[in-house]
């Protein structure tokens, strides 16, 4: 496996072992209507060693997306899912930046975005 490949699936992986039943969708495949809840990973960018990480690291962008459409409860769902989603990236090492976005996925489902970076 590549760096790229091996940073997917480190985040895949640590999303798997963290929050059971969550749907993981690996290389940014996209499900025309998504029935359960789901984290979609795709590769972003390969970013260059520096000081603070003297290794090279991998940029991935995650879209966090619940199957519910209706607002208010696809509210308290997203709310509840990216709370998981980020403790678990947490706890793997994960660096997810600064903020996590707030958008929809497949311009239908409620979603946030992370972009994170995972060191090789």
């Amino acid at each position: 496996m590549s760096g790229m490949s091996d940073a997917r699936a480190s985040v895949a992986a640590a999303l798997r072992a963290g929050i059971p039943g969550l749907t993981v969708v690996e290389y940014g495949r996209q499900a025309d209507q998504p029935d359960t809840r789901r984290v979609t990973i795709t590769a972003s960018a390969v970013l260059a060693p520096r000081v603070a990480c003297p290794d090279r690291a991998y940029e991935v962008l995650l879209n966090v997306v619940t199957p519910l459409t209706e607002p208010g409860p696809a509210d308290d769902d997203l709310d509840e899912l990216i709370d998981q989603v980020l403790t678990v990236l947490e706890a793997a090492g994960i660096d997810w930046g600064e903020r996590v976005e707030r958008g929809t996925w497949l311009d239908a489902h409620h979603a946030y975005l992370i972009t994170a970076n995972v060191s090789s």
